[in-house]
């Protein structure tokens, strides 16, 4: 792509009105360096030697979605729907294959940290079936990657972005608007209240499902706070470090219900596979010491991890650190020095 085609784009191919172009230039600065940031991962991914290279690409694509959804006003219904919708279709992909290579890792720890004769075979087992579904996801991957680089997906949404940045029409102030700075608060505060709707479940340990709700709110509410961090000078750090917790924390119980999900269907699996051999009540007895050993553990992280997740958000709620948030943003909108007008 060529910053000429890009400057080619006029003000008819870029329906975006005065008042918005200071912002949707600032998003196209944040969207671009996330789809570099999933373009150089490719490789790496296509390889699936290294997981970090698909860790990477998936948390890439994962905020390329939030600014697209943030900046939506930025472009024209019909792309945006379209773009969203391929973005979506690799993040889930790329997820699919990191959950596993995480699964992976969490196995090969737990082997290594409870070397017992009497339990190897069980996690040697759900090992071996992890491994093999996790090989399966890489040619979805493989696909995924194929369709969105014979659509040019990343490319073209990259020369859109380039057409807003190198557009000469209007020029960036040193600060960020009065109306750059009243959409991040609108768009952070509606990201917390979202959070917020699940507080009522903080204290119901065993809601799965609305906690993993509550994860994924907290997800999107630390995305929207990066994204508009640079605007701030005193920054957003302190309040994405402590969101980022919530998000680790029910992401080690959900993932532990996965498991819990998952290892009596893999049992069941067995026991039909077993029965093809000869003694087929001592192998699967076998099998089942690992399994259910393993599972007693995931069950004690759960727990474990819930009661972090717990004292933190009675941590934060003590320290009123929503409150403080939600006065931070409003008083900056009420700073003289930030309200630069749209030119």
């Amino acid at each position: 792509m060529s910053q000429d085609r890009a400057r080619d784009m006029n003000e008819e191919k870029i329906p975006i009105s005065r008042r918005y172009f200071r912002y949707c230039r600032y998003g196209a600065r944040e969207l671009y360096q996330f789809l570099q940031a999933m373009e150089v991962e490719i490789p790496g991914v296509r390889k699936a030697q290294d997981i970090e290279c698909i860790h990477r690409m998936r948390v890439a694509s994962r905020r390329a979605r939030s600014a697209l959804r943030l900046f939506k006003e930025c472009f024209p219904g019909a792309l945006l729907r379209r773009w969203q919708k391929e973005i979506r279709n690799v993040t889930r992909c790329l997820g699919a294959a990191r959950d596993l290579d995480v699964q992976i890792e969490v196995l090969k720890a737990f082997r290594h940290a409870h070397d017992k004769a009497e339990y190897k075979t069980g996690i040697g087992h759900i090992l071996y079936h992890v491994r093999e579904k996790r090989r399966e996801v890489q040619n979805e991957v493989i696909r995924s990657l194929e369709k969105i680089e014979a659509k040019g997906i990343l490319q073209k949404i990259s020369l859109y972005l380039q057409g807003i940045l190198l557009h000469g029409s209007f020029r960036d102030g040193p600060r960020p608007s009065l109306f750059m700075l009243q959409r991040a608060c609108s768009l952070i505060i509606d990201e917390l209240d979202a959070l917020l709707a699940y507080r009522s479940y903080v204290e119901k340990e065993y809601a799965d499902d609305k906690l993993h709700r509550m994860r994924i709110a907290a997800k999107h509410f630390r995305y929207t706070m990066e994204i508009f961090s640079n605007m701030y000078e005193s920054g957003l750090d302190e309040y994405i470090k402590a969101v980022k917790k919530i998000q680790k924390h029910l992401g080690e119980m959900h993932d532990c219900v996965i498991w819990l999900s998952y290892l009596p269907k893999l049992l069941k699996t067995e026991k039909k596979h077993v029965a093809r051999y000869p003694n087929p009540e001592q192998r699967l007895a076998m099998i089942e010491r690992g399994v259910h050993y393993f599972e007693v553990d995931r069950k004690q992280v759960r727990l474990r991890e819930y009661r972090a997740f717990y004292e933190h958000w009675q941590k934060i709620t003590a320290d009123n650190m929503f409150g403080k948030l939600r006065g931070y943003l409003t008083q900056e909108i009420k700073n003289p020095k930030f309200q630069i007008p749209e030119k």
